[in-house]
Order: C-alpha cells, then sequence, then structure tokens
C-alpha cells in the first residue's frame, strides 16, 4: 500500500525524515512515549486538574470522544461545549455512552438518539504493518507521526482499508 502525506506541511515532512533518519530522534521519541503518564490533582473545591501525555493515537481517541459525548444532549442543555466536554470525561469513565441532558424537558430528544462511534484515520504503509519497514504512519487531523512499533499494535484491533487498489 502506497501512502502519501501530501497537503500536511513542511513541518510533518522534516519530522518523517527525522523519524527515518535521526535515530536521536527515534530515540526521543521512545523516551516520551514511555513517560506517558496522567496525573489528578484535586483543588480541594469540588474540581480537579488533570494533566497527562498520552500517546498522540489515544489522545486523538479521547478528544474526539470528548466531543462526540458532549454533542448527545439536545440543543436547550444550559451547559457550554466545555463545560459538556468536561462532564464527558465524567460520563466516560463510568463507561457511559451518552452525556445526561440537563435541559429538564419531560421528552428530550437526546434521550433516545443514538450516539455516533468515533474513529481515527491513521495512514500506513503495508509493508510496516507486516513487519517488512519501520515507515511511521501518519494521524489525520492531528498532524502527527505514528511510529511503526505502535501501528502494528494498532493494526491487530483496527479495520484496514487500503487507499490504493493492489496491483
Amino acid at each position: 500500500m502506497l501512502w502519501s502525506l501530501e497537503n500536511v506541511g513542511d513541518r510533518t515532512d522534516l519530522d518523517k525524515f527525522s523519524a527515518l533518519h535521526d535515530r536521536d530522534a527515534v530515540r526521543r521519541a521512545r523516551g516520551h512515549a514511555r513517560d506517558r503518564d496522567l496525573t489528578v490533582w484535586h483543588r480541594g473545591d469540588g474540581t480537579s486538574d488533570i494533566s497527562g501525555r498520552l500517546l498522540t493515537t489515544d489522545a486523538t481517541l479521547l478528544d474526539k470522544t470528548l466531543d462526540t459525548l458532549a454533542a448527545t444532549v439536545c440543543p436547550a442543555d444550559p451547559r457550554t461545549a466545555a463545560q459538556r466536554r468536561a462532564d464527558a470525561l465524567g460520563a466516560l469513565a463510568t463507561g457511559a455512552t451518552r452525556l445526561r441532558c440537563r435541559c429538564d424537558a419531560p421528552e428530550c430528544p437526546a434521550a433516545t438518539a443514538t450516539p455516533t462511534p468515533v474513529v481515527i484515520h491513521v495512514v500506513a504503509d503495508q509493508a510496516t504493518l507486516d513487519g517488512r519497514a519501520e515507515t511511521p504512519g501518519y494521524l489525520l487531523g492531528a498532524d502527527a507521526l505514528i511510529s511503526a512499533e505502535l501501528l502494528r499494535e494498532l493494526a491487530v484491533t483496527a479495520k484496514i482499508r487500503p487507499l490504493l487498489p493492489a496491483g
């Protein structure tokens, strides 16, 4: 499978070159991946702060999932979009597939709506997925390269579709 990073900007092209040819850049990227964590600080006033480092694929999934959950309420919900995203993280922690609407309408249309599935798109070389190459993939919408090692891990459960016909 052939992949292209056209129209993604000079920074991505430079990152791609570095990832393929600069061993120190590869070492630093692996170190950042090893150092990922998530920290919660309780403020003591009923709110908490969260900070962390995630794999870009996980962060993108989280970002899209929060948007998707926040959109499961009706337009009459009184919260701001930012408040709904924050509340969506709590709903996600309980395994909820939708955010409880706060419109207080007895026949709220959000109560019966079906949540939208969350999808991320990663472009990768088939040889890398097969373990025959170490070419990084590209996470669309995040302007980020994905290591060959992580690509192979993601491919185990991913739905894979070729961009170009085999031949």
